[in-house]
C-alpha cells in the first residue's frame, strides 16, 4: 500500500509556500524587520498570519476522503502535522529572535539572543488527538485554531527565555499583555503589565480558542551596565550605585516567607505572616486582604470547619495559576484576595465553567474536597500498606471512577451536565478525578448533585473511614 503521507506533506507544503509567498501581510512585516522596525507585536502579527496559512494549508489537503477509512492514522499524523509545525515553528522563531535582536541592540544590551525550543510535547498532543478520533471530521478543528495558537505562543516562548535571560544578568524586565479585536471577561482581567519573574502569573501565555490577545516585552532603553567587582549585569549606572542599600535591614520590615507552590501550581512569591494568625501569609495588608484573612480564621482556624491547614496564603488574583489551590505535600491553602468581595468574585469565576458561587463554596471545594480526598488517599494508604500514593489513589477512587465512565458511555456530557465544565475538562486532558471529587463536593454541600450515586461515590471516597476494601 503506498503510504499516503508523501502525497499528504507534498500538497500541504506547496500550499503553505505559496501562502506565505503571495501574503501581503508577511511580506510588510518581512520588509519591517529589514528596517530594524519591528517589534514583539509585529511577531505575534506575523505568527498569527503564519498561523493561518499553515492552517489552511491543512484543510486544503486532508479531509476525511482522503485518508483510510476516514481517519488520521498515528503515522499519517506524525508524517504530516509534525514536520509543518516544524516549519512554522522555524519561520516564527526567526522572526522573533530578530525581533529580540531590535530591541536589545536599541536598548544597548549585549547579551545574545535566546532562541526558543520546539514545543514536541505540544506537537505530540496535536498528533495523538487527531490519531484518537475515529473520525477525522470528529477533530479536523485541532488543524485550525490550535495551529494558530501554536505559532502565537512560539512568541511567547521567545519572550519567556530572553526575559529570564535578562532577569539572570541583574535586569527587571516586564511582560505586557494587550487585550485585541472583542476580548472576554477572562481576558481582560489579563490585560496589562507584570514585571518578570514574580508578578508574571503562567495566564499570561494562555490563550482559548479564537483568542488573538498579544504579548510582547521590550527591555527598555536605558544602557545594561555591569558592575565590575560582582560581574553582575544592572539597567543603569543608578543600580549599580545604589546596590549596597539591598542589604540593609530597616527596623519594623515585616519578615519575608519564601513559598514555592512546585509543579508549576504557582511561582515562588514573598509573603508576610498575618497578624493574629500564626498560620496565614499575607502579599499585602489592604482592605480586601484584611477581610479574607479575617474570613479564614474564623472559618478555618476557630470553627475548624476543614480541620488543621499548615499554611493559608492570601495572594493577588494575578500572582495565582488559578483562582485558589491546595498543595497536599505541605498541606497548604492558596486563595485569591478578591475572592472576599462579590463583584470581584463575580468577574474572576466563570459561572459557565465552575460550580462555586461564593468563597464559601472555594473552600468547599479545595479543602472540602481537594483537602480530603488527599487525606482519604493518604490514610487508604496506610491502611492497606500500599507503597506509591498514586496507586493507593487509582483503587479508592475505582468504584467512582467506574461509575463516572459508565455514565459517560450512555452520554458523553455527562460529567459537565452533573458536575461542571471544569470537572470534565480536567477528566478529559488527564483522566483525574480530582476536580470532578471537588467540584461535585460544592453541589453536595449545596444540596444540588441530582445524581445520588455519584454523591454516595464521592462520599465514600473523601470520607473513607479507614476499613480496607
Amino acid at each position: 500500500m503506498d503510504d499516503i503521507s508523501i502525497g499528504l506533506l507534498k500538497g500541504i507544503k506547496k500550499s503553505f509556500s505559496s501562502g506565505v509567498e503571495e501574503s501581503k501581510a508577511i511580506n510588510d512585516l518581512l520588509n519591517k524587520l529589514d528596517d530594524k522596525k519591528a517589534d514583539y507585536e509585529d511577531a505575534q502579527k506575523y505568527a498569527i498570519e503564519v498561523g493561518e496559512l499553515l492552517s489552511k494549508s491543512f484543510e486544503e489537503n486532508i479531509d476525511s476522503a482522503s485518508l483510510p477509512n476516514g481517519k488520521m492514522y498515528y503515522n499519517i499524523a506524525k508524517k504530516v502535522v509534525d514536520p509543518e509545525l516544524k516549519e512554522g515553528f522555524e519561520k516564527v522563531s526567526d522572526y522573533s529572535t530578530k525581533v529580540q535582536k531590535i530591541l536589545n541592540e536599541d536598548a544597548k544590551i549585549g547579551l545574545k539572543v535566546q532562541k526558543p525550543v520546539y514545543n514536541q510535547a505540544r506537537s505530540n498532543g496535536i498528533v495523538r488527538r487527531l490519531a484518537d478520533a475515529e473520525s477525522y471530521d470528529d477533530v479536523s478543528w485541532i488543524l485550525k485554531d490550535p495551529v494558530v495558537n501554536f505559532n502565537q505562543s512560539v512568541v511567547d516562548d521567545t519572550i519567556k527565555v530572553n526575559a529570564e535571560a535578562h532577569y539572570k544578568v541583574g535586569m527587571h524586565p516586564k511582560i505586557t499583555r494587550k487585550v485585541a479585536g472583542n476580548a472576554c471577561d477572562w481576558c481582560m482581567n489579563l490585560a496589562g503589565t507584570y514585571e518578570y519573574p514574580d508578578d508574571v502569573p503562567d495566564e499570561v501565555y494562555h490563550r482559548h480558542r479564537d483568542c488573538r490577545c498579544i504579548v510582547t516585552y521590550n527591555p527598555g532603553n536605558g544602557k545594561a551596565v555591569q558592575d565590575v567587582h560582582s560581574k553582575k549585569w544592572f539597567e543603569s549606572e543608578d543600580k549599580v550605585e545604589t546596590l549596597g542599600a539591598q542589604n540593609v535591614d530597616y527596623m519594623g520590615m515585616p519578615k519575608k516567607i519564601t513559598f514555592n507552590s512546585g509543579d508549576g501550581d504557582m511561582k515562588t512569591v514573598k509573603v508576610y505572616k498575618a497578624d493574629g494568625a500564626q498560620n496565614i501569609y499575607i502579599q499585602n495588608y489592604d482592605k480586601q486582604t484584611k477581610s479574607m484573612v479575617a474570613y479564614l480564621d474564623d472559618v478555618i482556624n476557630k470553627k475548624n470547619k476543614y480541620g488543621q491547614i499548615d499554611n493559608i496564603i492570601v495572594l493577588n488574583n494575578n500572582r495565582l495559576k488559578g483562582i485558589a489551590a491546595y498543595r497536599h505535600d505541605d498541606n497548604s491553602l492558596f486563595i485569591s484576595k478578591e475572592l472576599i468581595d462579590p463583584n470581584k468574585f463575580a468577574k474572576i469565576v466563570d459561572p459557565s465553567i465552575f460550580p462555586a458561587r461564593s468563597v464559601t463554596d472555594v473552600l468547599d471545594h479545595e479543602l472540602g474536597g481537594h483537602k480530603r480526598h488527599w487525606d482519604a488517599v493518604k490514610r487508604y494508604k496506610t491502611d492497606n500498606k500500599i507503597d506509591n500514593l498514586n496507586d493507593a489513589k487509582m483503587q479508592i477512587e475505582s468504584p467512582l471512577r467506574k461509575h463516572v465512565v459508565n455514565q459517560m458511555g450512555f452520554d458523553p456530557l455527562y460529567i459537565n451536565k452533573t458536575v461542571s465544565l471544569n470537572a470534565e475538562r480536567s477528566f478529559y486532558s488527564s483522566k483525574n478525578l480530582n476536580e470532578l471529587v471537588a467540584d461535585a463536593n460544592i453541589l453536595i454541600e449545596r444540596n444540588e448533585l441530582s445524581d445520588s450515586e455519584l454523591k454516595r461515590l464521592v462520599k465514600g471516597v473523601i470520607n473513607y473511614d479507614g476499613e480496607s476494601k
